[in-house]
This record gives C-alpha cells, structure tokens and sequence, in this order.
C-alpha cells in the first residue's frame, strides 16, 4: 500500500443504524503524501517515510462527519520527510527577531508523536521533530473534526544555527527567546489556526515560567522544559487506516444501513476496500 506494508483487522457492526467500525491497523514504510492526499483533504502537503499503529473505533453519521466519531489511539513516526506550506525557521525566526529566510518548506529529518482521542479531539503530550537547525517537542489537541490546533511547542535551536541567526544579540532576546546553557536559542511557541492555516505566537506565559524555574531545554531534550512547567493536558475511497484518515483530514462518508454484523479479519488486504462497502466520499 502506497509503497509500504500493513497488517491488522478490522471489524464492521452494521447492527446499530448507524454501523460502527473497530480497527487495529499497523503501516510501515508507507508515502505519506501519497496516503494523505488519496484518503484526505491534506493534498501536496506532508511528505516522508510514515510507520503507524492505530487502535480506533468510529461511528457512520448521516452529515458524514466521521472524525467528531472518532475514539482511540494514533501513534506516528515520520521519517525523511518535509512540510510544504509552512516555514517553521521563519515563523521562529519572526516571533525571535532574527531574519531567517526560507522557501515555505519545512525539512522534517523525523517527526513522532502519541495521540490520545475522545470524540474527535486528538492529544498528545509527546510530539517530537527533528528540523534543520533544530529540534521541538510540543503537547496539546487537534481538533479533528475542525481541523483546529491549540498547541504548546518549545524550540530548540542548535549551537550552530543559534550562532548563524545572532545569538543572545537577536531582538527578541528575554522577551520571546532565551539561551540555554550552550548557547542555543530557545523559542517557546503558540500554535493555533488550523492545518491549512497555521498561526504561530509567542507563549510568554511559558518563557516567563522558563526564566522564573531556570528550566531551559536543549536540542537533545527540547520536551524538558513542556514536562518539568506545564505536564500533560491542556468521504473515503480506501479502506483501513487510509479511511480512519479520511476520517480525520475532513473528508465525508455516506450513511449505509446493515442488520446483521459483519466481522472481516483482513490480514491479507485490511486496507482495501472497507469503505467499499460502507460509502464514498461526498461530492463536494
């Protein structure tokens, strides 16, 4: 499937009126924007190697609205990939005062995070990146249904880029950055908007709270400051996880109406075929 493997099952209860599907679903070395842009709204936008492992149950509604159905656990693991669309050394680079010129491309070297999700709101308390110049570490929900972010990052940048943008010398020197002891530029962010349109701002109340408890991270450890301050809290044509995907990127399913349950243990193909049977996407 797309370039990779999968195994898993997938169990389909068709028993209720609104028929409700149970997967655990496992992918590796799959092309992530091979499988987002066929299966969600996320087009041209998120590249790499994808291994996952899902645990999810969702519901079939008649306004096709899947994701706000959505129940279980996500756990990712990008490798070799980039983000189109978004500059993440430029927005840093903004919110620290430094100039940081960029192509609207964010080189991902890895990318990994565990999401817990109730009703649609995805959490994480452990999302992690590896980025030219840097690293980040970052806890909070995507709305999955919306498509809305509500996110805590911290970023780290290297000794080298640190240098290379200015330092302690940058503008926003103590008001919306800080050096940690081997002098690399620590950036604490908000993120909001949403996945089309992300809006990136100065988390002051977390720099605050850095410089009051003298926690700083480092590259090596850019989750350590999000752990030690604030803890945790805060239509488909492919089958399998390609579905659940849909499902979360925001595209819609119709509605179709079963007596009797119908249970296929797919080892062979779990991600062929499932929404087959169940709809298509809506046409826009």
């Amino acid at each position: 499937i797309f370039g990779g493997s999968q195994t898993g099952t997938i169990t389909v209860d068709t028993r209720p009126a609104q028929p409700v599907i149970t997967s655990n679903l496992q992918v590796q070395k799959v092309d992530a924007n091979k499988l987002l842009s066929a299966t969600t709204s996320v087009k041209q936008q998120l590249y790499g190697l994808l291994n996952a492992a899902s645990n999810l149950q969702f519901t079939t509604v008649p306004n096709g609205n899947l994701a706000s159905t959505l129940n279980g656990t996500l756990n990712l693991n990008l490798l070799n990939g980039k983000l189109t669309g978004v500059d993440l050394l430029r927005e840093l680079g903004s919110i620290a005062k430094f100039g940081a010129g960029g192509n609207g491309v964010t080189n991902i070297a890895q990318l990994s995070g565990n999401f817990n999700i109730r009703n649609g709101l995805a959490h994480t308390d452990n999302l992690k990146a590896a980025i030219d110049g840097g690293t980040l570490a970052g806890i909070g929900d995507i709305n999955l249904a919306s498509q809305q972010l509500n996110m805590k990052i911290t970023a780290v940048l290297s000794s080298a880029m640190s240098k290379s943008v200015g330092g302690t010398g940058v503008g926003g020197y103590l008001n919306t950055a800080l050096a940690n002891r081997s002098g690399e530029l620590v950036i604490p962010v908000l993120v909001t908007g949403t996945f089309q349109s992300p809006h990136f701002a100065p988390d002051v109340q977390q720099l605050a709270q850095m410089k009051l408890k003298n926690l700083l991270p480092t590259t090596g450890n850019p989750a350590g400051a999000l752990s030690g301050l604030l803890g945790g809290s805060t239509g488909n044509t492919k089958g399998g996880l390609g579905g659940i995907l849909g499902a979360i990127g925001g595209q819609q399913q119709q509605q179709q109406q079963g007596n009797s349950q119908q249970q296929q243990d797919q080892n062979a193909n779990p991600l062929g075929g499932l929404l087959n049977q169940l709809g298509k996407k809506k046409p826009k």
